[in-house]
């Protein structure tokens, strides 16, 4: 059953359906960077002060330490970029005239009328819906250090998974108002909320190859 939506807060003196965040998103990528910072120093306390006679011989290889080493950053980075970006606003928001994205370290705007194309894809992971804009027509503003330099300036990749709604209705969603510029003003409405329970936006969306399912 579609989610009900409700409208958001107003972004840029338009009203907004914000799309709900699965809300234990956060959470486990923060104790995946945490278990992995965690065995690594506890791999590398082993290898540092235990015996090595009574070691695996697998494990006396001299690239070991290295990689460990490099987990251990790598765990590091990750946790510290889960940490900041959970302080801050995380979401997606559609507006009449805008796709807004944020992720806590970087924040994503569109104008409708500048997406070209809204894509589905299985990569680079997860569930992704790819919105190609025409060039240089992407806001982009950084939140922080820890944000993923972006070169693509006409692509927003949206990671499903982050969501609390089916991959494939969120990819109908978002291609329903791309294609039907006469009804975006509905949107952060009653009539946008009461269209996607009713399924309207999978019966006019039409589905392109690649599409989720």
């Amino acid at each position: 059953m579609p989610p009900v939506l409700h409208a958001g807060p107003n972004i840029g003196g338009e009203t907004s359906l914000p799309i709900p965040r699965w809300q234990w998103f956060s959470l486990i990528s923060g104790l995946f960077a945490l278990t992995m910072v965690l065995a690594a120093m506890l791999f590398l306390y082993a290898l540092t002060f235990s015996d090595t006679a009574t070691l695996n011989y697998r494990l006396r290889s001299p690239l070991i330490i290295p990689l460990l080493v490099v987990a251990l950053l790598i765990g590091t980075w990750l946790l510290a970029r889960v940490l900041y970006a959970a302080k801050r606003e995380q979401g997606l928001w559609l507006t009449p005239t805008k796709v807004h994205l944020s992720n806590g370290l970087m924040r994503q705007s569109v104008d409708w009328d500048d997406i070209l194309e809204v894509q589905a894809a299985a990569k680079p992971r997860f569930a992704t819906v790819k919105l190609i804009s025409r060039p240089g027509t992407l806001d982009l503003v950084w939140a922080s250090r820890w944000a993923r330099k972006k070169s693509r300036t006409w692509l927003i990749e949206i990671y499903t998974l982050e969501f609390d709604m089916d991959s494939a209705l969120l990819y109908h969603l978002i291609a329903f108002y791309s294609q039907h510029p006469e009804l975006r003003a509905e949107l952060g409405s009653r009539a946008a909320s009461d269209r996607i329970c009713r399924g309207a936006v999978l019966e006019s969306s039409a589905r392109r190859p690649g599409a989720l399912s």
